[in-house]
C-alpha cells in the first residue's frame, strides 16, 4: 500500500463505495505477501496510541483471518491444495472461477484448521512450523484496535485521528490482480489488474497466541470506475 498524505482528505467522504471492500480479500490474488514476515528485516512494527479491545463478530474476523491467510508464504501450498480438493469434489463447478473463488472463502478457515490438526496429529507433524500452527489455529476473538501503528516504518492513521490532524496518513492505494464481476449472474469473470484507493476504518492486531499481526480495516473503491 502507498501512503497518500494529502490528496483531498484521501477522497474520504464522496468516494467511499457502498459496498466496501473489507480487507481486500475476497478475489484478490497475486498481492504481496503480508501475513508473517519470511525475514526479520522488514523493518519496525509497533503501536503509536492506546488500545481499546472487542470482541468483534466472528464473520468480520474470518474475514481478516482470511486475508492474513491468504497473504502467508507459508500458507500457499495449502491454498493450492484446497482449491484442487474443491475440483475434485464438485467437478460440476471446476470451470466456475467465481463459484470456486466463494466456496474457496467459505470453507478454507475450517478446512485448513483440520488440515493442520491432522498433520500434527500423523507422520507429518515434523513438518509444521510453529508459525503454522498458531494461524491454522485462528486469532483470538478479543482484538486490540488502535488509532496509530507503525508498520515495517510505515507509520498508519485510522481516519477518526486523521479528522483532527494537518497531515494525513489514513489513505491507502492497492494494486491488485483480481476478478471482475460484470453482473451477479457472471459464472465466469475476467481477470485483470485494478487499483483501489481506499481509507483506513480500524487497525486491528490479531492476537495469534504466539505471535500478533496488525491488520488494516479499510473501506475501498475501485478507481477505474470512479
Amino acid at each position: 500500500c502507498i501512503d497518500r498524505t494529502h490528496p483531498e482528505g484521501c477522497i474520504a467522504e464522496r468516494y467511499i463505495a457502498e459496498e466496501a471492500v473489507e480487507f481486500c480479500t475476497e478475489h484478490l490474488s497475486d498481492v504481496s505477501t503480508v501475513g508473517v514476515p519470511s525475514s526479520q528485516k522488514m523493518g519496525v512494527s509497533k503501536p503509536l496510541s492506546g488500545c481499546t479491545v472487542s470482541f468483534v463478530d466472528r464473520d468480520l474476523l474470518n474475514h481478516a483471518h482470511l486475508y492474513v491467510l491468504e497473504n502467508t508464504e507459508e500458507v500457499l501450498p495449502y491454498i493450492m491444495e484446497h482449491m484442487i480438493h474443491i475440483k475434485t469434489t464438485y467437478p460440476k463447478f471446476r470451470k466456475r472461477t467465481k463459484w470456486l473463488q466463494d466456496k474457496h472463502n467459505s470453507t478454507f478457515i475450517q478446512w485448513l484448521h483440520f488440515k493442520v490438526q491432522s498433520e500434527l496429529n500423523g507422520e507429518e507433524h515434523n513438518g509444521v512450523s510453529e508459525n503454522l500452527r498458531w494461524l491454522a489455529a485462528g486469532p483470538s476473538m478479543a482484538v486490540p484496535s488502535y488509532r496509530s501503528y507503525l508498520i515495517n516504518c510505515v507509520k498508519f492513521n485510522t481516519k477518526a485521528q486523521d479528522d483532527v490532524r494537518t497531515v494525513q496518513n489514513s489513505g491507502v492505494y492497492l494494486l491488485a490482480h483480481t476478478m471482475q464481476v460484470a453482473s451477479a449472474k457472471d459464472k465466469n469473470p475476467i481477470v485483470s489488474n485494478m487499483g483501489f484507493y481506499g481509507v483506513i476504518q480500524e487497525i486491528w492486531d490479531l492476537d495469534y497466541h504466539k505471535f500478533r499481526i496488525p491488520i488494516l480495516r479499510c473501506d475501498w473503491v475501485d478507481n477505474t470506475s470512479a
